[in-house]
């Protein structure tokens, strides 16, 4: 008997449990994307379906999933009911634009573990600018990860750099990608991204191999550029950079 009226007991509180939960459940639509792919079909007024050629649609799993379209855009049952009346639970878009941090929110629930780990101390974020303002995830390849085309994004902003390094236009095509020098998802400063890569993005022209051999290049300038080849320092190490630049290094200035 009292067995009986343990499990009568425990059934009920699984019940509870369970009632409490479908009630928090968020409300997301019924057939996840494909509901989504309804309305969204093929067409230039579509573009979310180059999303699926890209690296957010490149899982069939994550797609196809519970969620899929929603696990960026939020629970929008309410947006496939009327879809001219709400908007989705967080909208990227024009119409309906969610506050910056609603979009952050859901692109660093991924990827705050990883590439966006310091993005709350971001320069870009504490000027009030957006993952989205950047990056264009319902395309096959986003502009701003391919090194030849990153710098038509940055430049939108940074318009003085559209003349290229040290203002040498001519020889813009040739300049590095912005991030080999620069950590948009950081506050620190440019000195810390090439202490990591050892200076990677000068060296696309400042190559040590080749100017030694050249006869253009003075004794001077040689001796000062073999920084670039010391463990731990940057170009910004070298004599003729200012003392404050020069404080970031790891060798005696």
């Amino acid at each position: 008997m009292l067995a009986t009226l343990r499990l009568i007991a425990i059934g009920a509180a699984l019940a509870i449990c369970t009632s409490t939960l479908l009630q928090a459940e968020p409300d997301y639509a019924a057939q996840g994307t494909s509901q989504c792919l309804g309305c969204h079909d093929f067409g230039p007024d579509a573009p979310v379906h180059a999303l699926m050629q890209g690296s957010h649609g490149g899982d069939p799993a994550a797609m196809t999933g519970p969620h899929g379209c929603e696990d960026c855009h939020g629970p929008s049952a309410a947006h496939t009911r009327a879809p001219t009346r709400n908007s989705p639970a967080v909208s990227f878009g024009p119409r309906w634009t969610a506050t910056s941090a609603a979009q952050d929110s859901q692109c660093l629930a991924c990827h705050e573990e990883n590439i966006a780990k310091h993005w709350k101390n971001a320069l870009h974020m504490v000027n009030n600018l957006t993952c989205v303002t950047c990056h264009d995830i319902h395309v096959e390849e986003d502009r701003v990860l391919f090194p030849k085309q990153q710098a038509e994004v940055c430049t939108v902003c940074h318009k003085s750099q559209k003349q290229g390094i040290h203002g040498m236009q001519k020889r813009a095509s040739r300049n590095p990608p912005c991030t080999e020098c620069h950590n948009p998802h950081d506050h620190e400063s440019a000195g810390d991204q090439m202490l990591r890569n050892q200076s990677a993005g000068c060296s696309q022209c400042h190559d040590l191999v080749r100017m030694a051999g050249r006869k253009s290049v003075s004794d001077k300038a040689k001796s000062y550029h073999k920084v670039m080849a010391r463990p731990g320092s940057t170009c910004l190490c070298t004599p003729h950079r200012n003392r404050q630049e020069r404080s970031r290094c790891s060798i005696p200035v």
